[in-house]
């Protein structure tokens, strides 16, 4: 599994011939690290405060949400790769007959939606934590409040990264109806990181 790799080990795979792990992959990589960030500033703002015996309800709260987004970003380190594994198996079907054919093309268009799919699961966790970067940069103590920032600025830049990865696989999605639902998804996180 890539997550249980080094960092020396990852990207030396990264770099390698071979096309997995890709963009897919260090995205999440690059989201996870940055979802990090905010969640540190927050833990360690809360550690300071309650050394003073105060209140670290909302900044334990919000340090909590991120603990859960990074989860989710951690799963697509190794699916992303498993999902386009899954484009180039359906590549190599057979399609010899006209049935062989057909279900090569079934396999590859649920293969593109799939793949699809799971970058957008990216890019919503990059936008929600993006959103949420508002509150960790405002609890943050004034020491680690750039680590807030770095966060931020990681996750709007990544959800904008994951919008190449969904328009890559949507390109060769054929149902019409199908491809512009997964435009219009991208567009809304997207539509979340260009507001401000």
């Amino acid at each position: 599994m890539l997550k249980d790799c080094s960092i020396q080990q990852y990207t030396e795979l990264l770099a390698d011939k071979a096309p997995t792990p890709g963009g897919g992959s260090s995205l999440a990589v690059v989201v996870l690290n940055a979802l990090a960030l905010c969640e540190m500033a927050l833990n360690v703002t809360s550690g300071k405060l309650q050394k003073q015996n105060k209140d670290t309800t909302a900044i334990d709260a919000v340090a909590k949400e991120y603990k859960i987004l990074r989860q989710l970003a951690l799963s697509v380190v190794d699916k992303d790769t498993i999902a386009f594994d899954n484009i180039l198996q359906a590549m190599r079907l057979p399609k010899d007959t006209e049935q062989q054919k057909k279900e090569r093309t079934v396999a590859l268009q649920n293969s593109y939606v799939q793949s699809a799919q799971l970058c957008l699961q990216l890019m919503r966790t990059a936008s929600e934590g993006y959103v949420l970067a508002d509150k960790a940069i405002q609890l943050s103590d004034k020491f680690v409040v750039s680590d807030a920032k770095i966060g931020k600025t990681l996750l709007a830049t990544s959800t904008i990264c994951c919008q190449y990865n969904v328009d890559i696989n949507v390109d060769y999605v054929t149902d019409q109806t199908v491809q512009q639902q997964l435009r219009d998804e991208s567009d809304s996180y997207l539509a979340i990181v260009q507001a401000k």
